[in-house]
């Protein structure tokens, strides 16, 4: 009977108030822990619903306010893009190129301060780009200057200020031939290309209406090379300098507008371009008024083009083979005012060719070592202005006669054997002429004289 009761009992008991043995229980402190937990939150729920509703109801008060005030005149709600042009232009004068570029490429509406930062600063200089430098290059007082701006951004730099580049010189890289011709056809004045490759030119899809100045240095070019008067209708001055080569037979073409063309003649003439084409380069532009020829010619190739050149004004070029055939009144250009000869000896033929153009107004030499006794007297003419002779010396007597026999000379650069030749010299012109630049090395003394 009385263990019926107990079972009873603990029917009617409350589960968990006398755990079983083997099952872990919480100790009173634990639950009173529990219990002040629940209460706590409880409590605090309604409160912090309370806050919020609370701050958000100040924070739409607070805006009426305002709005029925209207904006604080102490607070500046100017943005950058609000700033007139001049402003802008003023301030990102300060900037590097990079951030300059960085400007432009971000904004739309702050890049026409940024183009006329570019232009002002970097429009008529010459940008280099090339592949075997890490950064680009910046022409600043006829030196180029690195700028911090790293080769990777050369795209960019063609995409955003590409339309304000005068003066490019560039080697052929990947895209870069496909920017250059889609972002500065319309802008660049002077264009030089370095070990480019065949198909810069086969790439071109517009022509260069501006470019007045065009160079191929080192280069293969391709089949487009007769087509030069298409893609640089404008070009005035032509220049190829070393060793230029073409797998095609190109054909020369007329450039109405060319006046200043500069040859180099290839020794080898396999895969260059020959001399062939250069003579029917000549033959096609009697418009031609200056002329630089240099690599490897001989006089008769000089007299096979003169017949050409009979409106040549400037005439330069280098040492040439079979020197002694220039001065057999062969090789002739009437209206030559400008000679300058570069690696050249002053001997007996080349004085018999200076004296038989009558109109030279300005003679210059790149070379050192004597001359033939009498040989400046042979060159002297009533028209020159200026004469350069470069390292060549000659006695003070040879040299006072030349003066004398030059009535029109107002400058003359000319060196001695020593200083003891210069002074006397010095004695017989009197106050005449004054000297405006001296240098002296070993036993040499060179000066300059003016009228």
């Amino acid at each position: 009977m009385d263990n019926r009761n107990e079972a009873a009992d603990r029917k009617r008991q409350p589960e968990g108030a006398n755990p079983p043995a083997n099952k872990r229980s919480k100790t009173s402190e634990t639950v009173s822990a529990d219990v002040q937990r629940a209460s706590n939150k409880t409590a605090q729920q309604p409160t912090k619903i309370h806050y919020t509703r609370l701050r958000r109801r100040m924070d739409e008060e607070e805006e009426e306010k305002l709005a029925k005030l209207g904006p604080d005149p102490n607070l500046c709600t100017t943005k950058l893009t609000d700033v007139n042009v001049d402003c802008l232009e003023h301030i990102f004068k300060n900037l590097r190129l990079i951030d300059l570029l960085n400007v432009a490429d971000s904004n739309k509406q702050l890049k026409p301060a940024a183009d006329l930062v570019f232009a002002s600063r970097y429009g008529k200089q010459w940008i280099f780009i090339h592949s075997r430098y890490k950064s680009i290059l910046i022409e600043r007082n006829m030196c180029p200057t690195t700028v911090q701006i790293p080769r990777s951004f050369r795209l960019k730099l063609l995409r955003c200020f590409g339309h304000l580049i005068t003066k490019l010189d560039i080697t052929h890289d990947k895209h870069m031939d496909a920017y250059v011709n889609e972002y500065c056809a319309d802008s660049l004045v002077e264009i030089k290309f370095q070990r480019c490759k065949a198909s810069t030119l086969d790439d071109l899809r517009k022509p260069f209406t501006q470019v007045r100045t065009l160079c191929f240095d080192s280069c293969k070019l391709g089949s487009k090379l007769s087509e030069l008067d298409k893609w640089f209708p404008e070009v005035r001055r032509l220049e190829f300098n070393h060793q230029n080569e073409s797998d095609c037979n190109e054909t020369a073409v007329h450039l109405p507008k060319l006046r200043h063309l500069s040859l180099f003649l290839p020794a080898d003439e396999k895969n260059h371009l020959n001399k062939k084409y250069f003579e029917e380069l000549l033959r096609l532009n009697p418009n031609i008024r200056t002329l630089d020829i240099g690599g490897h010619f001989d006089a008769k190739y000089l007299q096979n083009v003169s017949k050409y050149l009979q409106r040549l004004e400037s005439l330069k070029f280098s040492s040439i083979q079979h020197l002694s055939d220039i001065g057999n009144g062969t090789v002739r250009f009437p209206n030559v005012k400008r000679l300058h000869l570069w690696g050249t000896a002053l001997d007996h033929s080349l004085t018999n060719f200076i004296s038989q153009h009558k109109k030279l107004t300005k003679l210059t030499f790149s070379s050192i070592g004597h001359c033939e006794e009498g040989a400046l007297l042979k060159i002297t003419s009533p028209a020159l202005v200026e004469v350069d002779f470069g390292n060549f010396h000659f006695p003070s007597d040879e040299v006072a006669s030349f003066v004398a026999e030059c009535p029109s000379l107002k400058k003359l650069t000319v060196a001695f054997g020593n200083e003891n030749d210069y002074e006397a010299f010095q004695k017989w012109l009197g106050n005449e002429w004054r000297e405006i630049k001296k240098y002296s090395y070993y036993h040499i003394c060179r000066v300059t004289i003016e009228r």
